[in-house]
């Protein structure tokens, strides 16, 4: 049996004839594997900088500093700026030319007398809707408006609706909406008339003969 002496330099010795032979062998130091590196052994970071076409830095940094240091950059704007003018804003509305029915003293006496009353009219717009009050005389009721803006010449009647829990026992109330057309010209006139039909008969509130009316007018509106 053979005997394996490693010497110093990692070397094994085989006896055979006319001396030992030296081998290398697969004993291998410690010492020569490699260590655990230290943040402070390794290399520097390496800095990516982006460029353009032109090779030139994507982002360029400009200190702008007053040229006094008393001089305000926030007051850049010029006088001509400051000193203009606002400009109005016109819009077409409407306005009554009538005084609401339901604030007259005599509003409730002419419900009873005349069977039908307009009791407001509210605009929005080109839209205008109406309340109307009516004499309870039978439980089957039509109401509708009927109005016109080129002086009757052309006409259209539109539907009332009962308002829900308006009745009193001696009248209701009913709700219509009519859309004007808005390519009425300013001065144009609005004009309407409220029909009334139960128990087979047609009662008519227009305004004692005269109708009730609105008008166009130019509303301004100063845009600040």
């Amino acid at each position: 049996m053979f005997k394996t002496n490693f010497g110093r330099n990692n070397y094994s010795l085989f006896p055979c004839k006319g001396g030992n032979v030296k081998v290398m062998g697969m004993k291998e130091e410690m010492d020569e594997f490699p260590r655990a590196l230290s943040p402070d052994c390794l290399s520097p970071k390496r800095h990516v900088h982006f460029a353009d076409l032109d090779g030139q830095k994507l982002v360029s940094v400009k200190v702008i500093t007053p040229a006094n240091s008393e001089e305000d950059l926030s007051g850049c704007k010029s006088s001509d700026s400051l000193n203009q003018v606002a400009l109005p804003i016109h819009f077409k509305r409407f306005r009554c030319c009538f005084t609401q029915p339901v604030t007259e003293e005599s509003f409730s006496e002419r419900v009873m007398e005349r069977n039908v009353c307009l009791e407001n009219a509210v605009f929005y717009g080109f839209s205008m809707t109406g309340i109307v009050k009516v004499k309870n005389i039978t439980f089957a009721k039509e109401v509708t408006a009927r109005y016109t803006v080129d002086g009757w010449q052309n006409y259209r009647d539109v539907w009332a609706d009962y308002v829900p829990k308006s009745s009193d026992g001696e009248t209701d109330r009913f709700r219509f909406r009519i859309s004007i057309p808005q390519d009425v010209e300013v001065g144009g006139k609005l004009e309407f008339a409220i029909r009334y039909r139960t128990g087979g008969e047609e009662y008519w509130d227009n305004n004692f003969h005269r109708n009730y009316t609105a008008e166009c007018f130019l509303h301004a509106i100063v845009d600040k």
